[in-house]
């Protein structure tokens, strides 16, 4: 498949401009789950410098935020606009939301203390400059807490339903970017935690995050899985009544071919934290 980063870009941007307002609620508040984990696992101490690469909606930055004594500075950092407003309209004066992309951090060197990247790896044009501008700002002895969705534990039924998008979208005219297929697994443990050690961090701890649910139909899935991501939601937006009927009719065929795995799917995820020598 030819590269196509370049058009990924603006393809993310506008996958969040209709998706931003409900993001932090988005199947069943597993965002605001996963925020939550990471920034535990932060571990921010009082007075220490935070910088939330791909702040989003907020959702870590203010838990980082809002932490006892945590208040020396706290930044977050996104390229998405909408999702930015989002965010600033929480109204957390201690915090300063600023629109900025991952791989060009307008900061000086050894500026943080910790520097956390919730969900944004695999969604990055050069997943491996951002962290390199990670390592940059964090002075000597910081730290860094990632997190990123283990794909691999997705159940028969998701799989199902990514399969069958792929076979809509090879019928479809419209044409949509893609990164490399390689940024699916970075959710893995071991994959994860070689990223942070080829960067230069040293002392990596993972844990990991597992929950899920099930839908009680067609439309409940595809109205779930619509918003999962920019590809799915670019491709099953432009679908007519019918056509998208047509598809859940065939997609429902499928899935009761899984008995008591029909529409049952999981949120899987993987937290890296590192020390920057």
């Amino acid at each position: 498949m030819p590269d196509q980063r370049g058009g990924f870009v603006d393809h993310l941007l506008d996958f969040y401009a209709h998706t931003a307002a409900g993001y932090d609620g988005w199947s069943n508040g597993v965002h605001a789950r996963a925020a939550a984990q990471l920034a535990a696992f932060a571990d921010v101490h009082p007075n220490e410098r935070v910088l939330d690469v791909g702040c989003g909606t907020g959702l870590v930055t203010r838990r980082l935020g809002a932490q006892p004594g945590a208040g020396g500075l706290t930044v977050g950092v996104d390229i998405s606009p909408h999702l930015l407003a989002v965010a600033s309209a929480q109204g957390c004066d201690a915090i300063t939301y600023v629109r900025m992309p991952a791989g060009q951090l307008g900061f000086r060197r050894r500026s943080f203390d910790v520097v956390t990247m919730g969900q944004v790896l695999p969604y990055l044009t050069d997943p491996d400059e951002a962290l390199a501008q990670a390592y940059r700002v964090i002075r000597r002895g910081g730290r860094v807490t990632v997190s990123c969705e283990r794909r691999r534990l997705a159940t028969p039924a998701q799989e199902l339903f990514f399969a069958a998008l792929a076979r809509l979208h090879e019928d479809h005219p419209l044409r949509l970017p893609r990164l490399p297929e390689d940024h699916a697994v970075f959710g893995e443990p071991h994959v994860l935690t070689e990223m942070l050690k080829q960067t230069g961090f040293t002392h990596v701890r993972v844990t990991q995050l597992v929950t899920g649910d099930r839908t009680s139909d067609a439309r409940a899935w595809t109205d779930l899985m619509m918003t999962s991501g920019p590809f799915a939601y670019a491709l099953l937006s432009v679908l007519g009544s019918g056509k998208r009927a047509e598809f859940e009719r065939g997609l429902d065929e499928e899935m009761q071919e899984l008995g008591e795995g029909a529409y049952r799917y999981h949120h899987a995820f993987t937290f890296a934290a590192a020390r920057r020598p």
